[in-house]
């Protein structure tokens, strides 16, 4: 074997297991660093979630926790207001990092030595639903007040330690989970009641180490693809000689121990006019190659999820825009939101085109924000008008259509201190099923929502300006509601709106009203329902009688005076035998 041959397999191999040994030291120093990143993280999100809880609530949970409870005793606070806010206040700190947050509870002592007690598991009332959807019981469930053996010294000596000595800590390593295969870690944060004196319990999070394995991947790839360039740089460099060969491996072992560690910033200084020269100038070329396009890549995908929303992305049950394909659609059950600014056209013919894109853009920085906030995808803008869904809840669509109102008011307050007029919106919200998918071509596709309920939804927020009412809703979105008593809501009419044969029950929701016209219709409902099933029963006469008295005792309310109207009206003229009280809308 000639000495040029040994030469070249001595500095191969070297070249390889020094890049290959940076690869290995760079791999298990960024493993140890996001282990650490993440138990810090883990840490921080314990300690903020603890902080964001309603102490006097959670304190009073705890009180109810005892050794014999029923199934119906647990059923009925598990659907107490109290155990709603800590389960939100629960899911709220899983929504921090929703993709590695695996569970959210809180634990308190048991009476017996070795058992602890779950308070509020952020599962609970999900899998309940499950549980009811599918008719078989659930062994995951962790209900209130239910006995939780912590015995095991070793598997259990973290959640003992944090729940005995009252601390905070984070496990000490990952833990595999053989059922969901994979590896995650712990954080236990004490509670304490709200004058701090009273130990209440732990907040325990479990969080996934998805985003770990994934850097890791890419580490590995990114080593092997530094070993193969390693490989030829050392082949090319023992052509030459001794000397240059030494100081050309090392400039170039450093730029791949920089890219082992994603710093595609390094570059070698060699500036020979050799071989060894050009291969550096051509490494650099490739590392600012890979830099600039690894940049341009970040930047787009951004651009992209200003346009198609990453939420849009997920129920189709795709990771990124290049994996959508034309044609990919899912059937889903959703609540339907569409809002319009009232007389936008008159508002818009005083304003010169770029005051209109000001003004409407000032108007849905606002806006854009509460749909995103309460879980909705904003589906399109048409003008003025949103178009948004929520596949999670009714409630979720009702309480952004409140909370657009209020800030509305909010934005009106400006206006009027910029000398601008005010505006006003109205809002329409319909649930029903509905296909999401992708339309278009091949050289030009778009997302969009094809249903009768979004048909549906477009024209209820139309006829909010005929009733002139800020929110209306569907009767199937008040069915479909999980927490009703956070809203008020009455009957307003049974329509037929145009392009439908069928006639649908209308509901006004008035949490945005004054707290003394809220009162009032409150007071005033049972005599309202009545008034109104004895209209719709052609009963027009004890209707208006009714009608009239809670006219006396209404704070100026429109809907009771449209009432007493019709009422006069059917009784002058009479109705027909087939009337039905059903309102035709002609317009849209």
């Amino acid at each position: 074997m000639s000495i040029r041959t040994k030469i070249i397999l001595i500095f191969s191999i070297t070249s390889a297991l020094i890049v290959g040994s940076s690869a290995a030291v760079s791999y298990t120093l960024l493993r140890n660093s996001l282990i650490s990143e993440m138990k810090g993280r883990i840490m921080n999100i314990a300690r903020l979630g603890v902080s964001t809880l309603d102490l006097n609530s959670y304190e009073n949970l705890t009180r109810l926790v005892k050794e014999d409870l029923t199934e119906k005793e647990v059923d009925s606070i598990e659907n107490s207001d109290t155990y709603q806010v800590i389960y939100q206040q629960l899911n709220a700190i899983r929504d921090i990092e929703p993709d590695l947050i695996r569970y959210v509870y809180t634990l308190m002592p048991g009476q017996k030595p070795g058992f602890s007690r779950f308070v509020v598991d952020a599962d609970v009332l999900s899998l309940v639903e499950e549980e009811k959807k599918s008719n078989e019981k659930s062994e995951e469930i962790s209900h209130f007040g239910q006995e939780y053996d912590i015995s095991d010294p070793e598997e259990m000596f973290f959640l003992r330690k944090a729940l005995y000595e009252k601390k905070g800590l984070t496990e000490e390593n990952l833990v595999y989970d053989e059922e969901y295969n994979l590896n995650a870690i712990s954080a236990y944060m004490p509670i304490y009641s709200a004058d701090g004196k009273t130990y209440l319990g732990i907040l325990g999070l479990d969080m996934s180490d998805k985003n770990i394995q994934a850097s890791l991947k890419q580490a590995t790839l990114y080593s092997i693809a530094i070993i193969i360039i390693s490989i030829i740089i050392a082949f090319i460099a023992s052509m030459v000689s001794g000397s240059f060969i030494t100081r050309g491996i090392i400039q170039l072992t450093a730029v791949c121990k920089s890219f082992a560690e994603k710093n595609f910033s390094m570059r070698s200084n060699i500036r020979s006019k050799d071989e060894i020269g050009q291969l550096s100038n051509s490494f650099n070329g490739m590392a600012q190659t890979i830099e600039d396009y690894a940049s341009y890549l970040e930047r787009l995908l951004k651009a992209y999820d200003h346009f198609v929303p990453h939420t849009f992305l997920k129920l189709l049950g795709k990771e990124s825009i290049i994996d959508v394909k034309l044609g990919d659609q899912v059937q889903s059950e959703m609540s339907v939101l569409f809002s319009d600014i009232r007389s936008f056209t008159s508002l818009s013919e005083s304003m010169s085109p770029k005051e209109n894109f000001n003004f409407i853009n000032a108007y849905l920085k606002r806006v854009g924000p509460l749909i995103r906030d309460n879980k909705g995808i904003i589906d399109k803008y048409i003008g003025d008008a949103v178009m948004a869904l929520f596949p999670t809840t009714a409630d979720d669509a009702i309480k952004t259509a409140i909370q657009m109102q209020r800030k509305v008011v909010e934005y009106n307050e400006e206006r009027a201190r910029a000398g601008y007029r005010p505006i006003n919106i109205g809002i329409g919200i319909h649930t029903g099923n509905l296909m999401l998918g992708t339309v278009g071509e091949s050289e030009r596709m778009d997302s969009t929502v094809i249903s009768d309920a979004v048909n549906l939804a477009s024209r209820i927020e139309g006829v909010t300006k005929i009733y002139n009412l800020r929110i209306i809703v569907s009767e199937m979105t008040i069915k479909k509601l999980k927490n009703p008593e956070l809203f008020y809501f009455r009957l307003i009419d049974k329509i037929n709106v145009k392009g439908k044969v069928e006639s649908i029950s209308i509901y006004e929701i008035y949490n945005v009203d004054t707290p003394e016209i809220v009162a009032n219709k409150e007071t005033l409902k049972p005599d309202y329902n009545e008034a109104l099933q004895l209209y719709f029963s052609s009963k027009f006469k004890e209707s208006l009688e009714k009608l009239q008295k809670i006219n006396a005792r209404s704070l100026e309310d429109p809907i009771v005076k449209l009432y007493i109207e019709r009422c006069q009206t059917n009784i002058q003229n009479g109705v027909d035998s087939n009337w039905s009280g059903t309102t035709t809308m002609n317009t849209k």
